[in-house]
């Protein structure tokens, strides 16, 4: 007989879960608050909602509350259980896409659900959903998260629940309410949210708008953000994309055919008109046309990033035609080029029509068809009716129009609209850079629209010649190609902006050494006095020692702390809108020294409200040190040295100017100065001999945030007067102060 110490027990076992995964999946998996948001919105598409509401309610400081209101199909208990409370469900995986209108499902593997987690302590759960022909089920569950703690196995937190069932039709969907927000929202997070979110919709109703694998049934999906802190993101989602664009071009055909166009443009405050008098479109009396035209230059004072509108562009831009309100397939889809604008860009096409060339600086004013947009750079759609226009005829198999006169009459009205657009922004920009023909380096195409072009032209070409397997081979080489350019093109221009700022430090740094000698040859001074005060001294001899020694520390601590505020982390990691005036207070102590030692004044005439729009730290100061730095090497030496710094803000930019009394620059000069490496500045034995690369990296940072610098004239006074221009910034937010 066996001992005790032989026996054997067995038993089944199985896992547990200790709540702490919740805290992995929420906090550490989803890092970011606007990736756990846009992923809760996403549930709310996935359920075939048309419509959703999120109301931020004091979230720019901790403990804000966060409501997420949709009106899909709602959860049912049985699914919000065995679904929405199941960690890993598959639920789908066996439903691939939704039921009402056939989307496919965006959430990803139940992130949403734990997302909240990482957004609030707590969070409140109503839904209603349609359970039978004749019962609507509403459900009601509270989450409050400092429950699950970890060491705790999760089964074992329960959750209040409540459920009530009515005979009587109901609105369905979701209400998520998230309560005592953790961390206090900033401008970042929303045009984060903002651009997690373009990716979800087209810029037009799906109604208006069908896809390739989108059925005509969907009525599209609205996202509405409401947020009093934050006033600048309130709105909808799409209509906050198109007003970032560029311009908007409108026309329409008169009945007697002529046609009329207008372009705003987002920086200006009048619309431009264009009525070609010799010019008829017989059978298009009625037709109207809109277009955006998105530039993808860089995040401006929108907010909106250039990647994520480039793939907003790849996915829906085109020029579509709409029949009585519904569209006709393949115009305007982003592989079919019947206006032929991603063809004559890639061929490059110089040509001006006739009709245009009178509109041009000088009459010939450069090549601005090169600049002709992309078909993923334009949406919007040309409205024609059979009534009105009979002779635009469907082809028998419905896909398409019959090539014929009024076809062909459709497409030059477009497309002399686009010409016209093309011509006027090369105009404008002409203006602004005095009508002279700019330096070839500012016309050169980035290397991310470079390769973009050349993957559309590419996939053309395998369309032309299909072969299942190369065509595959070869989209996946060229989906990888621009996503390297784009990374790469992303972190060099990081490198370039930090570059960028060095150099500043560089100046700072002459300067600083500079005042430190001075500030030496004053301690020395203050030593001997001190020397000769030891045999007797009163106060005030004491006191005049003391006070100019404490002068020149807070000569060095000014000093130190700016060198220590371009090189920090933040002066190039968060754009905000800051108040001007103290960033050249900051500036002109910095320089009081040499300007005292060389008889210079300097004024700072920024009125105290006056805010840039939402830029890095960094460029700010980039922008300040080369312009002052440039003006201090002109006034130096001359009969009268005096520079002013003033700003305004105008209905619809921001204004900047430095002028001088300096030796000045001549007209021929004044677009010149802008290319690397050429210089007129002076040397100074304090300041050096200049690089030629100050106004160059003013120019820079100047065109990536969307504005203009020149050389103006100015009053008598001044020799020289060099102005900045960038598109106004909404309001300060909140977050911001």
């Amino acid at each position: 007989m066996a001992s005790d110490e032989e026996k054997t027990v067995s038993e089944k076992v199985g896992f547990t879960v200790d709540s702490a995964l919740l805290l992995e999946l929420g906090e550490r998996l989803v890092a970011k608050r606007s990736v756990a948001l846009s992923e809760l919105i996403k549930n709310a598409y996935d359920a075939d909602a048309t419509e959703v509401i999120v109301t931020f309610d004091r979230v720019n400081e901790p403990n804000g509350i966060i409501t997420i209101e949709d009106n899909g199909s709602g959860m049912s208990l049985e699914v919000l259980k065995g679904s929405w409370m199941r960690i890993a469900s598959d639920y789908k995986v066996k439903n691939p896409v939704s039921p009402i209108h056939n989307r496919p499902r965006t959430g990803e593997k139940g992130v949403g659900r734990f997302a909240v987690r990482r957004l609030a302590e707590e969070l409140w759960v109503h839904s209603v959903a349609k359970v039978s022909e004749t019962i609507w089920q509403e459900t009601d569950v509270h989450f409050d998260w400092n429950q699950f703690k970890p060491g705790q196995d999760l089964a074992e937190v329960s959750c209040e629940l409540s459920v009530r069932n009515y005979d009587k039709l109901l609105p369905t969907g979701v209400r998520l309410t998230l309560s005592r927000v953790r961390d206090a929202w900033t401008v970042d997070d929303f045009n984060n949210v903002r651009n997690e979110l373009l990716d979800l919709q087209p810029p037009y109703p799906l109604a208006l708008r069908q896809t390739e694998g989108i059925p005509a049934s969907d009525p599209g999906f609205r996202v509405l953000l409401i947020a009093p802190d934050f006033p600048r993101f309130e709105g909808e989602v799409t209509e906050q994309f198109l007003s970032a664009a560029w311009g908007q071009l409108t026309a329409d055909v008169a009945p007697d055919g002529r046609p009329s166009y207008s372009l705003r443009v987002r920086t200006q405050s009048e619309p431009i008109s264009f009525s070609p008098p010799e010019t008829v479109f017989p059978d298009l009396a009625g037709a109207r046309l809109y277009v955006y035209y998105h530039l993808y230059k860089g995040t401006d004072d929108t907010g909106i990033d250039t990647r994520s509108a480039q793939r907003v562009g790849r996915r829906f831009g085109g020029v579509a035609i709409y029949q009585d309100g519904f569209r006709v397939f393949p115009y305007g889809e982003p592989s079919f080029d019947w206006l032929s604008l991603d063809r004559d860009r890639a061929r490059r096409i110089t040509f001006v029509p006739p009709l245009l060339k009178n509109l041009l600086p000088n009459g010939n004013g450069g090549r601005p068809m090169l600049n002709i947009p992309g078909n993923n750079q334009l949406f919007g759609g040309v409205h024609i009716s059979k009534h009105k226009h009979p002779g635009i005829i469907p082809t028998l198999n419905r896909e398409g129009l019959l090539e014929n006169a009024s076809l062909e009459q459709l497409r030059q009205f477009v497309r002399l609209g686009i010409d016209w657009m093309t011509v006027e922004r090369h105009r404008l920009e002409s203006r602004v850079k005095s009508g002279q023909e700019p330096a070839n380096y500012m016309d050169r195409e980035s290397p991310v629209a470079f390769v973009n072009r050349a993957v559309t032209e590419v996939r053309k070409a395998l369309e032309e010649c299909p072969s299942p397997r190369a065509t595959e081979t070869i989209n996946q080489v060229l989906n990888e190609v621009q996503s390297f350019v784009e990374s790469s093109t992303e972190e060099q221009m990081s490198k370039i902006n930090m570059l960028r700022v060095l150099a500043s430090v560089g100046t700072m740094v002459v300067v600083f050494v500079h005042q430190i000698r001075g500030i030496i040859d004053g301690f020395r001074e203050s030593a001997r006095s001190m020397e000769r005060l030891k045999s007797g001294s009163t106060p005030t001899e004491i006191g005049s020692v003391q006070s100019r020694l404490e002068s020149w520390v807070q000569v060095m601590e000014a000093q130190g702390s700016l060198i220590g505020v371009l090189l920090g982390p933040d002066a190039r990691q968060r754009r905000r809108q800051w108040v001007l005036r103290p960033f050249v207070d900051r500036l002109l102590s910095a320089f009081d020294h040499y300007c005292r030692t060389n008889g210079i004044e300097l004024s700072n005439s920024v009125p105290s409200h006056a805010r840039t729009p939402p830029m890095f730290e960094g460029e700010v100061y980039s922008i300040l040190i080369n312009l002052l730095t440039n003006a201090l090497k002109a006034v130096r030496g001359q009969p009268i040295r005096a520079i002013e710094v003033g700003a305004e803000q105008q209905s619809n930019s921001f204004r900047l100017w430095i002028r001088d009394t300096g030796v000045g620059l001549a007209v021929s000069e004044r677009n010149r100065v802008f290319e690397p490496f050429y210089t007129t500045s002076r040397p100074d034995p304090v300041l050096g001999i200049g690089t030629g690369l100050g106004l160059t990296i003013v120019k820079d940072i100047i065109d990536e945030n969307g504005g203009t610098v020149q050389f103006i004239d100015t009053d008598s006074r001044w020799r020289t007067c060099i102005e900045i221009r960038l598109p106004k910034g909404m309001e300060a937010c909140q977050g911001d102060k």
